[in-house]
């Protein structure tokens, strides 16, 4: 209920795929590389991931102003606890990680 009021995929995750895919893609041509599902798909992921990250930290950013002024939004409700968002959002920097990781050191400095 959470990702469909705070972090809708079907509104944004097309978005973001384009984004990330786009990237990916005038990298490798900038780079003289060859492109790779994995690579795509990782970008797409990583940025995800980044994206959800960012929503987390708005979060606990607008906790006060939510509470008084849009009580109806899943934290101040109670749908979920700023404690539950940041260990997903912890899971998913471990998750990035193991993917950047696949793809090679580079990748995970870059």
């Amino acid at each position: 209920m959470y990702q469909r009021e705070r972090f809708p995929l079907a509104a944004h995750g097309l978005l973001t795929a384009a984004f990330a895919g786009g990237v990916v893609c005038a990298g490798a041509a900038l780079g003289g590389r060859g492109l790779t599902a994995q690579g795509v798909l990782t970008a797409i992921g990583l940025a995800l991931g980044l994206f959800f990250q960012l929503r987390v930290a708005d979060e606990w950013k607008d906790l006060e102003t939510d509470r008084t002024h849009r009580p109806e939004r899943p934290v101040p409700r109670g749908l979920v606890t700023l404690r539950e968002l940041s260990v997903i959002a912890t899971a998913v920097a471990a998750l990035q990680l193991a993917a950047a990781l696949a793809m090679g050191a580079a990748v995970v400095g870059a």
